[in-house]
């Protein structure tokens, strides 16, 4: 993909699918990729509706019981705006 640079304030997206963030990773060869989750899970495209969600204490409970058991799935992190990467650097330095 060739990008244009020339707009100043213009910042690029890193912009990659889940299984290309874990081929980066671990083609550093140094690197064990722990856990991939999805960070906004399957409230994704939903914003308005989680926060009226966290108002209440026992809706906030379920949903976030639910957020737990399903932001790890492959198809939740890939509609996710944003992956949380847990991963450990192996070697000399690392475990």
């Amino acid at each position: 993909m060739k990008i244009n640079h020339s707009f100043s304030n213009f910042r690029v997206p890193f912009l990659r699918a889940r299984a290309e963030l874990r081929k980066l990773f671990e083609g550093l060869g140094n690197v064990r990729v722990l856990e991939m989750a999805g960070a906004e899970g399957i409230g994704s495209n939903h914003p308005n509706a989680i926060n009226a969600l966290a108002r209440n204490r026992t809706l906030w409970k379920h949903w976030m019981e639910t957020h737990y058991k399903t932001c790890t799935e492959p198809s939740v992190i890939g509609l996710s705006e944003h992956i949380l990467l847990i991963a450990e650097k192996e070697g000399p330095n690392g475990v």
